[in-house]
């Protein structure tokens, strides 16, 4: 993946900083930060301003968590899970000897599991005319409520603080209810046919009770 780094200059006691370069990652699977480009001097890693590594050597609390790389000065951080997200800011000595900072904002996410779906409809319509069907979604303890018609589905409420962007929305009469988040996406979905859409043209009581009577 390229990445954007991000920079703080002190130049003549005047400090010019970059947003930090972003990464997301699923929980479990780990990130390498490298340096572009390497050769500099006196390479020290933080961690939200805790010390990582310094003159090359790594902290015991994190040796079984990174691995560093002291010719280049990359740093790999594995087995992620939420706890590892935050600011990694590399700090060192630049060619005109100057002292540099460079930031990573890491953020890591679990895999989005399966939504699920409950729905109803407002009323039963025997005829092809839209009717309305409320919509639940939710996904991890997070959801949306919606009403669909069969033209489109418009949200009434939803869960505040979500950690997972949930969508409701409608495909050739079929109801689809996503799930993301930086990382993943899960999808599921429930066909309107059946809860609105019956016959067209349903015959009178009366036609059906002496069809019975002729065949009986």
């Amino acid at each position: 993946m390229f990445l954007l780094l991000s920079f703080t200059w002190i130049i003549a006691g005047i400090t010019a900083e970059i947003p930090p370069a972003m990464h997301y990652r699923v929980k479990n699977s780990s990130l390498c930060l490298h340096i572009k480009p390497p050769g500099y001097q006196e390479y020290e890693w933080l961690f939200e301003k805790d010390l990582i590594v310094h003159s090359k050597n790594i902290k015991t609390k994190y040796k079984d968590k990174v691995y560093y790389n002291p010719k280049n000065g990359s740093l790999c951080i594995t087995k992620l899970n939420e706890t590892d997200s935050g600011t990694y800011s590399l700090s060192f000595i630049n060619s005109d000897d100057e002292r540099a900072i460079e930031t990573h904002k890491l953020i890591v996410e679990e895999t989005v599991s399966r939504p699920f779906i409950r729905s109803s409809p407002l009323h039963f319509n025997l005829s092809a005319d839209p009717c309305n069907i409320t919509v639940n979604c939710s996904v991890q303890g997070d959801w949306v409520c919606s009403v669909c018609d069969n033209n489109s589905c418009t949200i009434s409420q939803r869960s505040l603080f979500s950690k997972v962007n949930i969508t409701i929305f409608l495909h050739n009469r079929v109801i689809v209810c996503s799930g993301n988040n930086n990382v993943t996406k899960s999808n599921v979905s429930e066909s309107m046919e059946g809860m609105c859409f019956g016959k067209s043209n349903p015959e009178p009581e009366n036609v059906i009770k002496n069809r019975h009577l002729l065949l009986g």
